[in-house]
């Protein structure tokens, strides 16, 4: 039986090509580590969102460049040589050690047993979720991009109006020195967080509603009413006022209105 050798030119390239594996390789790894990201270019898509994919094209680029060693990247080769004389005396190290911990094993009950077991499992779950870290970095910047980016989320027929995206309208139509009246409840205080330095306003009669609305859980909804709830109630100040009035008395300039379950009603406008 005979073998064809590869030729000097395809060797060439086999050794150049799997040491350009190497230095993309941990270039990739570096970027999956501390910056992932997801590159997309024409139709190609490129993710570096975690460290596995990076690290088996750099061993796979140290297969092709060891196989067809030249002399190109001696450097390299110093170092990787270096390694390997380190590995014999770290697997001698690692073999008496396996040892050890089997006669430990031995001499242990089954509550130890079942302890470093748990240990282990646990220790593949840390490693799983740091290895999927980069990944989960990304997602979190994509969603929180999206919420300022997107009006509205959730499946067509059922979309919820987002006040991040509202937020933004708003400090984009109104000057840092505005001072707004807000119609829309719970969202009141977020929205002031996110406009600040503008100033935010509701009607006494709202915020009185919103301090009622703060112990309601809509995934209670079948319990019975609680008895107590008019005592707490008692002490809330029931004040109506006129709007124009309000309006006047405070200097606003703006009225922003939100409604999550209806986007056509987010608006912001002059005050009349």
């Amino acid at each position: 039986m005979t073998t064809t050798a590869l030729s000097p030119a395809a060797r060439w390239w086999i050794n150049r090509i799997g040491f350009a594996m190497i230095l993309l390789g941990a270039v990739g790894v570096i970027v999956a580590t501390f910056a992932p990201h997801r590159f997309q270019i024409g139709p190609i898509a490129i993710s570096f969102r975690g460290v596995r994919n990076p690290m088996l094209g750099m061993l796979i680029g140290y297969g092709m460049w060891r196989s067809t060693y030249d002399g190109f990247g001696r450097w390299l080769k110093v170092r990787a040589d270096r390694l390997g004389s380190a590995s014999g005396a770290f697997g001698g190290q690692t073999s008496r050690c396996y040892f050890a911990v089997v006669d430990l094993w031995n001499t242990w009950g089954w509550r130890q047993r079942a302890m470093l077991v748990l240990v282990i499992v646990q220790s593949v779950f840390a490693l799983r979720v740091w290895q999927s870290y980069p990944s989960t970095l990304e997602y979190e910047r994509t969603a929180q991009a999206n919420t300022i980016r997107l009006a509205t989320f959730g499946p067509p027929g059922a979309e919820l109006s987002l006040l991040e995206h509202f937020c933004r309208e708003v400090c984009a139509k109104t000057p840092p020195d505005a001072r707004i009246l807000f119609h829309g409840a719970t969202p009141l205080m977020r929205l002031a967080y996110e406009v600040y330095p503008r100033r935010v306003f509701i009607l006494p009669q709202e915020m009185t509603a919103l301090a009622e609305s703060w112990h309601v859980q809509p995934q209670l909804k079948d319990l019975q009413p609680d008895p107590h709830e008019p005592y707490w109630h008692q002490f809330l100040p029931h004040k109506e006022v006129d709007a124009a009035a309000f309006i006047r008395e405070h200097g606003i300039n703006y009225v922003a209105t939100f409604d999550e379950h209806n986007l056509l009603q987010c608006r912001v406008e002059r005050a009349p």
